[in-house]
């Protein structure tokens, strides 16, 4: 038997002729730096910087100033051996400035209740009497004075008694200044009572007044 022999031809493989390259999508394009720069957004402005009632509320205000004061008594009471006046009561009234400015020469009221039957006394000068009895020192005299000549009749007539330092006194912020000392001699009486001191300081120049936290109160 003859063997043939066959040639396989082979046949290229058709290859698909290329058509056209499909579009792809557009990537998007990349900014360069300078762009990215100019196409930044501002920042908004604040509703501070929209507002100006806010920028002008934004503003910081200046301490407010203000004239204050806290008054108060301190005191103790005391058996007296003198018949007459068998008890005596030594106080202070104390003036501490609570505000933001300086407070200067206070005028000190006592209203004292009832009119008669008492005494005030103490290191407290009649305005007449300062060169011989007041008490000298490198600044001057020092110490208390009853404001007016005719004190005596003035607390007669209405239980007041109005007293002022002899020297310019200043009372910085946060500091204290006292009229310290003063004497009430509870005279005998008939009959039980009681005594009350009031207080006030008033400092004129600048017209405020200060009434004491407390009362002095004492019954006999």
């Amino acid at each position: 038997m003859d063997t043939s022999t066959f040639n396989v031809v082979t046949e290229p493989e058709q290859v698909p002729e290329p058509s056209e390259t499909p579009v792809s999508e557009e990537a998007p394009e990349i900014s360069t730096e300078s762009e990215v720069h100019a196409t930044k957004e501002s920042p908004s402005p604040s509703p501070q910087q929209k507002d100006p009632v806010l920028q002008e509320r934004a503003v910081p205000l200046e301490t407010e100033k203000r004239l204050e004061a806290e008054v108060y008594f301190d005191y103790t009471l005391m058996h007296s051996d003198t018949e007459d006046r068998p008890y005596l009561l030594i106080g202070s009234l104390f003036v501490k400035n609570t505000g933001t400015e300086l407070l200067y020469n206070p005028i000190v009221c006592l209203r004292v209740s009832p009119l008669n039957g008492i005494r005030l006394g103490g290191q407290i000068l009649p305005p007449n009497m300062l060169e011989t009895l007041g008490v000298q020192s490198s600044a001057g005299i020092k110490g208390w004075k009853y404001l007016d000549d005719d004190w005596f009749s003035q607390a007669q007539e209405r239980g007041e008694y109005w007293i002022a330092p002899i020297q310019p006194m200043m009372i910085p912020p946060k500091m204290n200044e006292s009229f310290q000392n003063f004497q009430i001699s509870l005279l005998k009486q008939e009959t039980r009572t009681s005594l009350t001191v009031e207080g006030m300081v008033l400092f004129n120049d600048q017209q405020v007044h200060f009434m004491t936290n407390n009362r002095i109160a004492v019954s006999f």
